[in-house]
């Protein structure tokens, strides 16, 4: 098994005073001295079980600068140990047992229990009670200490036992693990902390204080339970109504980051629609705030979710952002949402709240005092209810048209980015730092709306700036002069452009996009959408990739794709280029050149002499009216010419040609020929059709060489055979394609007398 080792860690905390009895009659010199006497790292020899103490913590003179995330989380899963002289650890098995001393209270073993479960939450690890046999004990400890002690075998750990003498500090300072915010609970959480893994936050065990040996200024029970410095250091405030000191009670932002990149996120935690705070179903005390006032991180698997504040009656500041603390309630900075974690709503209380919306589509609502909110990316519903009520955006008003539909309420949208959000009860607003009231902004950028039914509805515009909603069934939306926004909703709907920059959504179903004039956007939404420039005379390069179009084909970007499948070009000559997934492209009129790009496309080059390169996938490419020229590129392809005198090349794959009308040339190129057998479904010499090897041939001479030691056509009767032996020497022949429903090839020299087989 290797080498063992035995590493025990401790808890320690410079506790805050608070003005009680306790400690104006000299609890805090206790737990300094408890401090003094037990915080220290062993390491033993299993093999004479001795230990040694570590040398005093690292003096680094000052806190730095405050950490990033990932920086802090390495150093608790990986820093520590290295500084140390130890191996970062983690357990190797899912489900890890444990075993709680009966010396320990039934209180006591249920706030273990709990403590267990809120480290279980946040990381996909699974820990089973057991009585005896245990991967990790919870032992009741004599000696007046706090510690997790592990035996690991390189990074494996083997073993854990965590010790606690509840006798500590006169038998409460450690002894309440169900008293929620206390600081037993705390030190229960940080114990498992080590013996998941995770280390401390500077290079200190067992005594330190936060002016020597803090590596950062943010190094605080705040982030971390695994930090030794209390919230007070970075100015929080973590007082209750009571004036109770609360301690961290979950496992803070830091520790579940760094717990996930060990073991990786349980997103079957909380996984529906839960409410955090008040009316809270989250299902811990330490989530509903009708019974709790304690510092909390929030990790949430998935659903549709709220912080529900509505109790406080406080100024608070609300953040559904990861990463961000809020400030609710009595206190300052006690609530955050987990890195990974969405959290989509949230309710204010009765004070002056702020409120900081996220990129997901929140609901959000102000309560009854005067709260500001701020409005992002998403579509919200935003209502400020009681009080005077303020939305703030970052960008300018005139990136955003108005719809007021009431008194009440009114749409906004962010023209460029598509956002809607709907907005009720709100009395003020900023934009891009700059204030309006709801009059000027309805007087001065209010927007004519057509709003369609659920049925088959035409919608017209006049010509102003305007606005235009389908909703279901097969909408026909013809916008006017102006910059117009349109959406189809459901069903397959029909937009016609006009002048103006405008913006198309089609939403649901299977849309047909017409743009005339302007720069417009134009996005599809699912289904599989076309843009059309049918009836334009001006040539156009349609990139479905890059979701440009230009007019006039100069360099410049006329138009913005986005979510569009299917693409028609204009009457002139058009660079068609389609994207990775499965396109529909035609040229219509003109001499088109087409990009099928990747996936599985259909490519019409319509009227016109076009080039068509298939690309990757297996392509159906028709050249239609014209003298088409046609690459298969990989994959297996279908490849019709239509009718003129049309040039296939089948290239890698196993490709089926057809010819069709006209005198078609089949060309093999010696990079492809050998790889697969093409087919070729309609040779015909009275049509004048040829099949070119002159690249493939090696060192042919048409005077000296015989063609019959190249090139060899045989029939079944039925069928034909084109073998090509490359270098003539009559020994080797390949078979390269197959000729359908041909004979009467058999004299090769014939054919390229006649012109039918091209050799050079």
């Amino acid at each position: 098994m290797g080498t063992t080792q035995a590493n025990t860690l401790e808890s320690s905390e410079d506790v805050t005073g608070c003005g009680c009895m306790a400690c104006q009659t000299g609890f805090p010199h206790m737990v300094a001295d408890i401090q003094a006497d037990h915080e220290t790292f062993f390491v033993f020899n299993p093999s004479d079980s001795q230990s040694a103490a570590t040398p005093d913590p690292i003096i680094v003179s000052a806190p730095g600068p405050a950490a990033d995330p990932n920086t802090f989380a390495n150093y608790l899963t990986h820093g520590f140990w290295q500084d140390i002289g130890a191996s970062n650890r983690s357990w190797t098995q899912d489900n890890i047992t444990f075993s709680i001393s009966n010396e320990f209270t039934a209180a006591q073993q249920d706030g273990i229990r709990a403590a267990f479960d809120l480290w279980s939450d946040v990381a996909d690890i699974e820990f089973t009670e057991v009585a005896s046999g245990a991967n990790m004990s919870v032992l009741e400890g004599d000696d007046l200490r706090a510690y997790s002690s592990s035996t690991t075998s390189g990074t494996t750990i083997i073993s854990n036992f965590i010790s606690i003498d509840t006798n500590a500090a006169g038998g409460s300072f450690w002894s309440d693990f169900s008293d929620l915010g206390n600081y037993a609970q705390m030190t229960i959480l940080h114990e498992i902390g080590h013996s998941l893994g995770l280390g401390h936050t500077g290079n200190y065990n067992g005594s330190a204080n936060y002016n020597d040996n803090a590596q950062w200024v943010n190094d605080t029970h705040q982030m971390t339970l695994m930090s030794y410095f209390n919230d007070t250091n970075v100015g929080s405030d973590h007082w209750d109504s009571s004036g109770h000191w609360q301690y961290s009670a979950t496992p803070m932002l830091i520790d579940i980051l760094a717990i996930q990149n060990i073991y990786g996120a349980d997103y079957t935690t909380r996984s529906g629609d839960t409410t955090y705070g008040f009316n809270s179903n989250a299902g811990h005390d330490q989530y509903d705030f009708s019974i709790s006032q304690v510092p909390i991180a929030i990790w949430d698997g998935g659903g549709n979710d709220t912080l529900d504040l509505s109790g406080y009656f406080q100024s608070q500041t609300i953040y559904l952002t990861e990463g961000d603390f809020s400030s609710v309630g009595y206190m300052t900075n006690n609530m955050v949402i987990a890195y990974g974690a969405e959290i989509e709503n949230a309710i204010g209380g009765t004070g002056a709240d702020t409120i900081y919306g996220n990129d997901l589509d929140n609901v959000i609502q102000g309560g009854f005092g005067d709260d500001t909110i701020y409005g992002t990316i998403g579509n919200d519903t935003i209502d400020g209810q009681g009080g005077t009520d303020t939305v703030s955006y970052m960008q300018a008003v005139t990136e955003f048209s108005f719809n007021f539909i009431d008194s009440v309420s009114f749409a906004i949208t962010h023209i460029v980015q598509g956002f809607t959000d709907l907005l009720s009860n709100i009395e003020n607003f900023i934009f891009n730092g700059i204030s309006y009231t709801r009059a000027f902004l309805e007087a001065n950028f209010d927007t004519a709306t057509h709003t369609g039914t659920a049925g088959n509805d035409k919608l017209t515009g006049t010509g102003s700036n305007e606005e235009f909603y389908g909703q279901g069934g097969r909408d026909t939306i013809r916008v006017g002069g102006g910059d117009d926004v349109a959406y189809g909703g459901a069903g397959n709907d029909t937009f016609y452009g006009s002048d103006g920059a405008d913006e198309f959504y089609g939403e649901d179903g299977n849309d047909y996009f017409y743009s005339a004039g302007g720069s417009d956007l134009i996005n599809g939404g699912a289904g599989y959408d076309e843009i059309r420039y049918l009836n334009s005379d001006v040539a156009v390069d349609i990139n479905l990739a890059a979701g440009t179009v230009d007019e006039n084909r100069d360099g410049s970007v006329d138009d913005t794709l986005v979510s569009i499948e299917y693409a028609v070009g204009s009457r002139a000559d058009d660079m068609i280029r389609g994207d990775g997934g499965v396109n529909r492209l035609q040229g219509n009129d003109g001499n088109d050149t087409i990009y099928a790009g990747g996936g599985n496309d259909g490519v019409y080059g319509n009227e016109g002499d076009d080039i068509i390169y298939g690309e990757d996938g297996n392509d159906g490419l028709l050249g239609q009216d014209g003298n088409d020229t046609i690459w298969g590129g990989n994959g297996q392809d279908n490849i019709r010419g239509g009718t003129g005198d049309d040039i296939l090349y089948g290239e890698d794959g196993l490709d089926f040609l057809w010819g069709q009308a006209g005198a078609d040339t089949f060309v093999f190129e010696s990079a492809s020929a050998f790889n697969d057998i093409d087919v070729i479904n309609d040779f015909s010499v009275a049509e004048g059709d040829a099949i070119d090897i002159s690249d493939v041939l090696i060192g042919y001479d048409p005077v000296t060489d015989a063609i019959a030691d190249f090139v060899r056509i045989t029939d079944n009767g039925t069928h034909s055979v084109l073998s090509i032996d490359a270098d003539g020497g009559a020994d080797n022949f390949v078979q390269v394609a197959d000729l359908l429903n041909v004979t009467g090839l058999t004299d090769e020299a014939a054919l390229e007398a006649a012109g039918n087989l091209i050799t050079s």
